[in-house]
């Protein structure tokens, strides 16, 4: 029964190894991936925009400034007319008010119809000065403000500088007294002015009512900028604006909040991409190269380095997206072609890249430049253990860059003014990068247990320390093993082989005979 149970369970060693890969590698990918969708791009008021043109990638309100909102507030409190309660009675007061200092000042002998005549100046002063509006502590607003009287027969609305202020109550009463007939003009004056009191006061509660509710009537919002509209483009100055739909965008990716629900079938839809693309390259090679399928040290080798680029790009788009194409995305190709063939570097590379598209800023643009230089990579020499084709080909991909980057840049602008020749350095330290294949193989080789073309080079040097050995103990083996190399080349060449691989084992094919050297020759 337990040796049944082994033999099943090495029966499916290999497909449980296989579902561990995608598994582990969709974990790592997802992990590494942005939790929630944030605005991608780093910017400045008065500098230029640095990126390629930005369009709206979904339709959002236009958020105002906070100076803008705090203007429209200002506005408001300024020019929201104040309210006042009149008070009716008030002419009453005064009136018996200038009563009773008269009749202090007044002999008792003084008859009585006298008396009530004096009085009736009086009123008939007060009773004209309180036609209008009386305000004894003037408000500090603009006298063409409108203002609003709380009458018995409902709101009468008028501008501040119909209400009469201390500044002018001088010369009205005095042009009051001077109609009357009054025995002593000048002390009636001076009494009124004296205790004249307002008939209006400010009613602040409802003033600040209105005033709040006109407030909250103010929009945080402004117009709408419509879905694959243009927001600003490459070389334009970030300010006014620009600068404004700009924030209102990073604000708006900032504001999304995701239900748990709504994180889980996000994170769902995720995994699902990722682990479709990692299953779909296992096919691939299950079809067309099975010797690496069934390999499980290539299998590491191709998701390692897959994952290697995924994370490092990852790690520069959240660090700063600006510097997206510095990373040597097709040196992923170049060391797959090394060890294994173009057709396998090529799928791989644009599986890869399909994956990075999801999380970097213009995926479109990204997934086209680096499908191109990808595929310049493949159809670039094989032989890159010879330095010149190392840097033709890194020539070759840089051009491809700069050359596919301006195309973009001229479409989205309808012209190549503005054009930053400082994206191109970033296209140069992305080739200077991929100088690090060489060193890369080696170590990728001491690894991962693989051999790549220039480690056969090496291999294939005639003056190497055994090859020397056996030119020394077995001469004539030496120069078979030679000419055997030089016809398996030839042949491997004529049928598009490894001639390479098939040089490197007909110069050792009979390397064991050094051990009977004596009985060669």
């Amino acid at each position: 029964m337990m040796k049944k149970n082994n033999s099943s369970f090495y029966k499916y060693q290999d497909i449980l190894i296989r579902i561990a890969i995608i598994i582990a590698s969709t974990i790592i990918t997802i992990y590494f991936f942005p939790k929630s969708d944030r605005f991608k791009y780093d910017y400045k008021k008065g500098e230029p925009w640095q990126y390629e043109t930005l369009y709206a990638p979904f339709s959002f309100p236009i958020k105002k400034s906070p100076d803008a909102i705090k203007q429209e507030i200002d506005f408001i409190k300024q020019n929201t007319p104040k309210y006042f309660d009149i008070e009716p009675n008030i002419s009453y007061v005064v009136k018996e008010i200038v009563h009773n200092e008269y009749r202090i000042i007044t002999p008792d002998t003084i008859l009585t119809s006298n008396l009530d005549r004096e009085f009736n100046e009086v009123d008939f002063v007060l009773d004209q000065f309180y036609t209008n509006y009386y305000l004894e502590k003037p408000l500090e607003i603009d006298e063409n403000q409108p203002v609003i009287i709380q009458t018995k027969e409902g709101f009468e609305e008028l501008t501040y500088h119909k209400i009469l202020k201390p500044k002018d109550l001088k010369n009205k009463i005095t042009s009051l007294v001077k109609e009357t007939e009054f025995k002593d003009k000048k002390w009636l004056a001076e009494v009124l002015l004296k205790n004249i009191k307002s008939n209006v006061n400010l009613n602040l509660n409802l003033t600040n009512q209105i005033i709040e509710d006109e407030v909250s009537k103010v929009l945080p919002t402004r117009g709408v900028v419509p879905l694959n509209s243009r927001i600003i483009a490459q070389g334009e100055i970030v300010e006014g604006e620009k600068y404004q739909i700009l924030n209102t965008l990073n604000e708006t990716y900032q504001a999304q909040t995701w239900s748990e629900s709504q994180y889980v079938w996000r994170l769902i839809g995720y995994i699902i991409l990722v682990a479709l693309t990692f299953t779909i390259l296992l096919l691939f090679l299950f079809n067309y190269r099975p010797d690496i399928y069934n390999n499980s040290r290539k299998l590491l080798f191709i998701f390692f380095n897959l994952l290697t680029i995924i994370l490092l790009t990852t790690l520069v788009v959240n660090i700063n997206s600006l510097y997206v194409y510095v990373v040597p995305v097709c040196i992923l190709p170049l060391i797959l072609k090394s060890f294994f063939d173009a057709r396998v570097g090529l799928f791989t590379h644009v599986l890869t890249i399909l994956i990075l598209s999801f999380i970097v800023p213009n995926g479109e643009e990204f997934l086209f430049l680096q499908i191109i230089a990808g595929i310049v990579t493949i159809l670039s020499s094989s032989e890159i253990y010879k330095r010149a084709n190392l840097f033709i080909t890194i020539g070759q991909i840089v051009l491809i860059y700069v050359s596919s980057y301006f195309a973009f840049y001229a479409i989205n602008q309808g012209g190549v003014i503005g054009w930053e020749w400082n994206k191109v350095s970033y296209f140069i330290l992305c080739g200077l990068a991929m100088l690090f294949v060489w060193p890369l193989i080696y170590i990728y080789e001491k690894l991962f247990g693989l051999i790549s073309d220039v480690s056969l080079l090496e291999l294939s040097d005639t003056n190497s320390k055994l090859l020397k050995e056996l030119s020394n103990k077995a001469p004539g083996t030496f120069h078979h093993s030679l000419n055997v190399a030089n016809i398996a080349e030839s042949a491997a060449d004529a049928i598009n082989a490894n001639a390479m691989l098939a040089r490197v084992g007909a110069l050792y094919h009979d390397i064991g005979k050094m051990g009977e050297s004596n009985i060669f020759f």
